[in-house]
């Protein structure tokens, strides 16, 4: 029993390194294969994350087990603790709202559609021009949708949100050259590149 317990850990384990994989890993795989083949295995990786405060959402041969932190947990990543610490007050609170815009386009972009799962060649890709293209994009419907008038009564913010990414710079330098990080573009460049850590995106070279 304690052996199971400790093999179920391991695959919890994995689960929290998320750029490792089954078909780099043969021992990830083996324990993968297992939790397919075994129920009471399987049940007893649930248990074992659950204690640690995370959900298993899946466990396939390609990606591994996925999982995601449940409210309260150790590994519960909020998004004021990813949004810039140095600001304060209002400013802050709109940031943290433009760092889940980005979020949110990103999310779009990439899901497949349809036609996409009906091509076994399909692969995802975004890039930060993209994401920024297409929340501007949605800033600018609204704003037609607007017209001037008041946001709506169910949503007094949104009015505020999307004016406050239009409003930000797409993009600006500092003085060493590189994106400024409070630019759009340098926000955009921050959540993709913290996708990729997570193994959630695969870079690019030179894109």
């Amino acid at each position: 029993m304690i052996d199971d317990v400790t093999a179920a850990a391991s695959l919890v384990a994995f689960g929290l390194r998320p750029k490792t994989l089954p078909g780099r890993e043969p021992a990830y795989r083996s324990l993968v294969t297992r939790h397919r083949d075994d129920d009471a295995f399987a049940a007893l990786v649930t248990a074992v994350a659950e204690g640690l405060g995370l959900r298993v959402l899946d466990v396939d041969a390609e990606s591994g087990i996925v999982l995601s932190a449940l409210h309260g947990s150790v590994f519960e990543l909020r998004l004021d603790q990813y949004a810039r610490q140095t600001r304060t007050g209002e400013r802050r609170d709109v940031e943290k709202v433009l760092h889940g815009v980005i979020f949110l386009a990103a999310a779009a972009l990439a899901f497949p559609r349809p036609a996409d799962l009906a091509n076994d060649q399909y692969t995802g890709r975004v890039s930060v021009a993209e994401v920024d293209t297409m929340a501007r994009e949605v800033a600018r419907v609204l704003r037609e949708r607007a017209n001037g008038t008041d946001p709506e009564a169910d949503a007094p913010r949104l009015e505020r949100v999307w004016r406050a990414y239009a409003r930000r710079p797409e993009s600006q330098s500092t003085k060493d050259g590189r994106v400024a990080p409070d630019s759009t573009r340098g926000m955009v460049a921050r959540a993709l590149r913290y996708l990729a850590d997570q193994g959630l995106l695969v870079p690019v070279p030179g894109d």
